[in-house]
């Protein structure tokens, strides 16, 4: 894929080698449709043969070439939308900052002011965050790195405690999701979500 990338500018494929682009990455999931469940695959298949008949495809066209993420700013973005009645306290990113500096919020014809930006070290809240979310980030990292007979083997391996400590953690994201569904916030593939779910459960 990285190659195919380089070849085409991607994201900046352009009109003109659309067709060839969209041909090599249907000829690269052909080649390896085992990997994906054969409702998932022939659903892929079918939306880049689809994509051969289109006139434009607005994400491979006058994009930046080979930039395949140049910003976070629109997962702040979606959350602020989404959230728009609650108060959010961000940690000072110059990147966030300037990403959001020219965003105005609006709900109606209410403008809403409804973030503010802290330093970490004066935010209890953002601290106990960061200590959370780098351990999930190293979770799923480990999710995603393991093989899936490793993963089962570890997680038969676990001591009491872990196990006390991994169905603490989890507990706490479930009441979290049940206080409001949008709190729940993921990318990730079907399997490794499968085997995050399958490693949590009891041995």
């Amino acid at each position: 894929m990285i190659d195919l990338f380089q070849r085409y500018s991607f994201p900046n494929v352009g009109p003109e080698r659309r067709r060839d682009f969209i041909d090599e990455v249907l000829g690269l999931a052909e080649v390896r449709s085992d990997l994906l469940e054969h409702f998932n695959y022939m659903m892929l298949k079918g939306v880049l043969q689809l994509g051969r008949k289109i006139k434009s495809l607005p994400f491979l066209e006058a994009e930046t070439s080979n930039v395949l993420v140049d910003s976070f700013g629109h997962f702040f973005l979606e959350r602020l939308y989404i959230l728009k009645n609650a108060s959010h306290i961000l940690d000072v990113e110059e990147l966030v900052i300037e990403y959001l500096k020219d965003v105005t919020f609006v709900d109606g014809k209410r403008k809403m002011n409804h973030f503010r930006f802290v330093v970490s070290h004066s935010e209890p809240g953002i601290q106990i965050s960061d200590v959370v979310v780098g351990l999930l980030g190293k979770y799923f990292s480990f999710i995603c790195a393991t093989a899936d007979d490793d993963l089962v083997n570890v997680r038969q391996t676990l001591k009491p405690q872990q196990q006390m400590n991994l169905s603490l953690l989890f507990d706490i994201l479930e009441r979290s999701v049940e206080e409001n569904p949008v709190f729940a916030h993921a990318i990730m593939s079907i399997r490794d979500r499968a085997m995050s779910e399958e490693f949590r459960a009891p041995a």
